[in-house]
């Protein structure tokens, strides 16, 4: 059986930039390794602030179905 990739998106412009360190999307990924039984692959996803900006995105990965790298947003992204 595949695994299901499963977007987990944290839109903070501090962790985005390095600032700050994501603490959202590592307890988002803690939670669902709990609770799913399905096979799954997450795709970390850290954008800045702003709705416009998270919107494309996610549009972008789901058109995809692969997570998107946008560097000039100062998006990062992690399959792992």
């Amino acid at each position: 059986m595949s695994k299901i990739p499963i977007c987990i998106v944290v839109s903070s412009d501090r962790a985005a930039t390095g600032v700050d360190e994501d603490r959202g999307g590592p307890a988002i990924f803690a939670y669902l390794s709990r609770v799913l039984t399905t096979p799954w692959t997450p795709v970390k996803l850290v954008v800045r602030d702003g709705r416009a900006l998270t919107d494309r995105l996610i549009d972008q990965s789901i058109a995809r179905r692969s997570p998107p790298l946008d560097t000039h947003n100062h998006s990062s992204i992690s399959t792992s």
